[in-house]
This record gives structure tokens, sequence and C-alpha cells, in this order.
């Protein structure tokens, strides 16, 4: 009987967000509307936890569209402040 041990798991680390930016920009819509007493902090809110359990990362909005509540208008607001940003910087 062999007495190699197997490690299991994973290879890498994955990294606590792959999507920064997007997390952030969220998290400030979410506390806006919050702070406004609108219903959509809890449309944010949901799309927060979506983008929190995808492992990879994202080029722009439209490819957010895949999650889970991400609809037109969430992605648009990240394309243009995704466009916003890169002018920027």
């Amino acid at each position: 009987m062999p007495t190699d041990q197997v490690c299991l798991g994973r290879k890498r680390p994955v990294p606590s967000c792959p999507n920064p930016l997007f997390l952030e920009w969220l998290t400030e819509l979410r506390d806006s509307a919050k702070e406004k007493g609108l219903k959509t902090q809890y449309v944010y809110q949901k799309a927060i936890n979506s983008l929190k359990k995808y492992p990879l990362p994202l080029k722009n909005g439209k490819e957010a569209k895949i999650l889970q509540n991400f609809g037109d208008g969430i992605c648009k607001i990240l394309d243009e402040r995704l466009q916003k940003h890169y002018r920027e910087n």
C-alpha cells in the first residue's frame, strides 16, 4: 500500500473578487438608491450577490448579462462607467 499523500483542492488561490470595479460601482449605486429610499437598492443588491459568486473576470457590462439579476439597464450603466473609467485613466 503506497504511503504517498494525495493533495486535493485548487492549484491556485481564487482572488477574493475578480471584478472589483463592477462590485464597487454596484455598491455605490445600491447605497445611493438606499439614501433616496428607492426600491432599486434591492435589485442592485441581488446583482452584487451574483457578481460575488462569479469567479471569472468580466471585460465589459455586456458580459455580465450572463449572470442572474443583470438586466439591460445594469449592463448599460456598467458599460458607461467603464468607458468613463478608461477615458480618465
